[in-house]
């Protein structure tokens, strides 16, 4: 089963991301915070990242940059259009893509198999 690593401070966001990657079968781990985000890196790796990037400093561009030293995953800010400029760091830190809230589900996921797959993980090798 594809692991993917959910980093989002808002709990009402996580849970909207954790339903959608569980309607594709994937398995979420949810953490608040950078040092639970760095430790599930560590203990139990993800297939990718999904970081949620704000406007409060440079938190999201920091953790981007963590991510991208201690593994090779793939990346996806998720951010806000009025925090788009908080977006852009997250990329100039190493994220390998961004979607802007609000989106639909489907957009979401995929953008998300489309990074899987440069990595060699489709849905056809996930069901087999």
């Amino acid at each position: 089963m594809i692991r993917i690593l959910v980093i989002d401070p808002d709990k009402q966001m996580a849970d909207s991301v954790t339903r959608a990657l569980e309607a594709e079968k994937m398995a979420a781990s949810v953490v608040w915070n950078r040092e639970d985000a760095l430790r599930q890196l560590h203990n139990d790796p993800p297939h990718a990242v999904v970081l949620a990037v704000g406007p409060t400093g440079n938190w999201g561009e920091e953790l981007c940059r963590d991510v991208c030293e201690r593994t090779l995953v793939p990346l996806l800010a998720v951010g806000k259009r009025e925090h788009d400029s908080a977006v852009e760091r997250a990329l100039a830190a190493g994220a390998d893509a961004h979607i802007l809230q609000p989106f639909t589900r489907g957009v979401f996921t995929a953008q998300l198999w489309a990074l899987l797959r440069r990595v060699g993980l489709t849905r056809a090798t996930c069901a087999a």
